[in-house]
């Protein structure tokens, strides 16, 4: 069974820890941020961030969950953001991932880093496909999936596999190399 700590690892360039719940008082500007929720969900306020955030910690907590979250360290080692796996899904080989940034806490590269650096991870595991999904106005997030080497899925993949995207939005996918 998979835990967060498959998924936490460290590189140059970033560093992707388990959330807990001391990183609430920072992770609470990704979900009281209007510009970021526009593309990912619903506009909160800080109370209910930080249960958010909260129930984020405690799922890394509990056993046999399949769905983990990460804080994204910058090379400062600051927090600069959280990613989501979810959808896991093992005995197929698929999972999927999102990503969010807090404001002021971009930097080049730090997003495509934690993104392909988490999708080599899934491949390492021994998953084949990852998955992300997004809305087709956030050009950060079209243009971080497809600087990962993810292509656009089309309906018929889609129906093919358990699909989280909302009809708004599209799904894109990466499969692990053949060796």
């Amino acid at each position: 069974m998979l835990s967060v700590a498959d998924f936490t690892l460290q590189q140059a360039g970033c560093r992707l820890r388990p959330v807990c719940a001391a990183d609430a008082s920072v992770l609470v500007a990704i979900y009281t941020d209007a510009r970021t929720q526009q593309f990912v969900g619903q506009l909160l306020t800080d109370a209910d961030a930080i249960d958010r955030i909260a129930a984020c910690a405690e799922a890394n907590q509990q056993p046999q969950r399949q769905k983990f979250y990460l804080a994204l360290e910058n090379p400062q080692q600051q927090l600069a953001g959280m990613l989501a796996v979810f959808n896991i899904e093992p005995a197929l080989g698929l999972l999927e991932l999102g990503i969010m940034l807090l404001p002021g806490r971009q930097q080049p590269g730090l997003a495509r880093t934690a993104y392909s650096a988490l999708i080599e991870r899934a491949f390492a595991l021994g998953f084949f496909q990852v998955f992300a999904s997004m809305q087709p106005q956030n050009l950060a997030a079209l243009r971080l999936v497809r600087q990962c080497g993810m292509r656009q899925c089309d309906m018929v993949q889609c129906d093919m596999v358990q699909c989280s995207a909302k009809p708004a939005e599209v799904r894109y996918q990466i499969s692990r190399p053949s060796n």
